[in-house]
């Protein structure tokens, strides 16, 4: 699974946390376009509530206690929805989001979907936390270097 790091400009300025998503080879949308243009149309007010969250993280700074915890992943929104946009933090200033989806079940591995994605993002950040120092440099909120990832 070979992908590119996409940093995402949410316009928000004094933020303390920058955002990045991920392209993988082969698709013409980043993982973030792929959740939005996937789950706008049947969950609009759920993914505004994501997309004010994120803003709220840029802003006021990356803290556990802010997303739901699904495993090594975590999830947002906070706040009470079946909507799973699933994310890591990779340092206290950079947070990765990714795709997600609807979940109906008490637990992602119930659903075969949310399943397959939280694996592909946990492949994902394992190879982005393998790159840094080696293809990629973090300094604060800025990712430097090699952002197309080959896998590992």
């Amino acid at each position: 699974m070979n992908f590119e790091i996409i940093p995402i400009d949410f316009d928000i300025p004094g933020s303390v946390a920058a955002v990045y998503t991920v392209q993988l080879e082969g698709y013409d949308r980043n993982e973030f376009q792929i959740f939005d243009e996937d789950h706008y149309g049947a969950y609009p007010e759920d993914v505004d509530l994501v997309i004010l969250e994120i803003q709220d993280i840029c802003i006021t700074g990356i803290e556990n206690r802010k997303f739901r915890h699904e495993g090594r992943i975590l999830a947002l929104p906070k706040e009470p929805s079946n909507l799973r946009l699933y994310c890591d933090i990779l340092t206290p200033n950079i947070l990765f989001i990714f795709n997600g989806g609807y979940k109906d079940v008490s637990r992602y591995q119930d659903d075969s979907n949310l399943l397959a994605i939280v694996r592909k993002c946990e492949t994902i950040m394992d190879n982005i936390k393998s790159a840094v120092n080696l293809d990629i440099e973090i300094n604060g909120t800025v990712i430097t270097g090699d952002l197309k990832i080959e896998r590992r």
